[in-house]
């Protein structure tokens, strides 16, 4: 079970809706995950929510992580909430890890460019993958070669509405890009 994907999935996301609050909240956030993507950050084949339920709790008191991040199950989907403690947490590790804080600002205003873009992306690796997309959600896609760096995938709008953007892991692009073939 690969916890440490669905912990840095969970926090990484946490983490982007901080950012996007202006700042690190004092309060508990919760999210919501269903069982396939557990199974896909987990690399796992649970079949019911109680036992995913049961070995997430069991690998999160392992992790040392109890404190910071509850789990249940609510309407068939499982609720992390991350503690204030967890929040405080996210925030200080996170300190390093500049690129998400200053995509998200530059992408505030909504007034951003493309090269703002290929800017930011080049300035924390030369291997980036950047594709221009035919699709009615977005126009360009952006994600780093080593998911090391950040696993996510950057989904990209710049339309007379404005500019904006989509954080996707890319188990949620290739659903996309699938619901779309079928319409």
């Amino acid at each position: 079970m690969l916890i440490h994907t669905l912990l840095n999935s969970l926090e990484s996301t946490i983490y982007e809706g901080i950012l996007k609050l202006d700042g690190c909240a004092d309060s508990n956030m919760s999210i919501y995950y269903d069982l396939d993507l557990i199974n896909y950050l987990l690399s796992t084949s649970f079949t019911t929510n109680e036992e995913c339920l049961s070995q997430l709790q069991s690998a999160l008191k392992k992790e040392g992580k109890e404190d910071k991040i509850l789990v249940q199950l609510q309407n068939n989907r499982f609720q992390f909430t991350v503690t204030k403690t967890g929040i405080a947490h996210i925030c200080k590790s996170y300190q390093n890890k500049p690129f998400l804080k200053q995509l998200i600002d530059l992408t505030k205003n909504r007034q951003f460019t493309l090269e703002q873009i290929i800017n930011l992306f080049s300035q924390y690796s030369d291997n980036y993958i950047h594709e221009e997309i035919d699709n009615p959600e977005f126009q360009h896609i952006f994600s780093f070669s080593d998911t090391q760096l950040d696993p996510y995938v950057y989904c990209f709008t710049f339309d007379e509405m404005g500019s904006y953007f989509h954080r996707l892991l890319p188990y949620h692009l290739e659903d996309l890009l699938k619901e779309d073939h079928h319409h």
